[in-house]
């Protein structure tokens, strides 16, 4: 079986789904991206303020993780970066160009 052809054929609704199928199918190539596995991710980010990007966050069913939403907190970490876009259309979609690697 050729990768490409298998994981082109998965018609998943969601990342997560679709990433734990090929983490299994392909070890060497995929991992798991989920919502908490972009949240682990992010909170790391913030709590060493290691890096100015980051996960775009998969939607979740976990009530834990959208209590406190670290698509929020990350915007908090980049305060300068939305006080210079106020009054601009879209300022926030603009700023987050900045804020979150690109999915």
């Amino acid at each position: 079986m050729e990768e490409s052809s298998d994981s082109n054929k998965l018609a998943f609704e969601s990342i997560a789904s679709v990433s734990k199928v090929l983490s299994f199918m392909f070890v060497e190539q995929y991992i798991i991206y989920d919502a908490r596995v972009a949240y682990a991710m992010n909170w790391i980010f913030l709590k060493t303020n290691s890096s100015k990007v980051f996960f775009t966050m998969p939607e979740s069913r976990n009530s834990k993780l959208n209590t406190l939403d670290i698509s929020t907190l990350s915007r908090l970490s980049n305060v300068k970066g939305h006080i210079n876009n106020i009054g601009i259309n879209k300022m926030v979609s603009n700023s987050d160009k900045n804020i979150f690697i690109k999915s």
